[in-house]
């Protein structure tokens, strides 16, 4: 069962700190990571469930506890976890300049590990072509949302 559905089960109490519903079992919130009231923070912290959902749960990166895969915190020892999705990551901004400055040698495709795309266009940096593709793939990035870029070029 997943942290969410505990909280829904049994009587949910809520974050001090931010104000979200916190699990009865929660020794910390997964949102914030502040500890939740009378919370023993020397406690053990309990086996993985054996009912867990692939879909929806992880396992904490310290204690092994299975989380709600979406949990900032996680709320049986306080260990913050790494933002899903965002493994590798990329920034956007970078990518941008490089496509707009450099675009027509296609050194921002080798920045966003496409090493076949940018061959390309170091091939074709004659035809001035890459250079007007590579500024408007730089408008592009700048003008997405950090989460969009991250999703898709990760």
């Amino acid at each position: 069962m997943s942290d969410s559905a505990d909280i829904l089960a049994g009587g949910a109490k809520t974050c001090r700190g931010c104000g979200q519903p916190v699990a009865d079992t929660a020794r910390f919130c997964a949102q914030c990571g502040t500890p939740a009231a009378g919370a023993a923070l020397t406690a053990a912290a309990p086996a993985p469930p054996a009912g867990t959902s692939p879909g929806r749960d992880v396992f904490c990166r310290a204690c092994g506890r299975a989380i709600n895969a979406m949990a900032r915190v996680c709320p049986g020892c306080g260990a913050p976890q790494a933002a899903r999705g965002m493994e590798g990551e990329k920034s956007r901004v970078a990518a941008g300049m490089l496509a707009i400055f450099l675009g027509g040698f296609g050194i921002h495709k080798f920045y966003l590990a496409r090493p076949f795309q940018g061959i390309l266009y170091v091939l074709f940096c004659w035809t001035l072509i890459p250079a007007l593709i590579g500024f408007i793939e730089g408008i592009a990035y700048l003008c997405m949302s950090d989460s969009g870029f991250a999703r898709k070029y990760g």
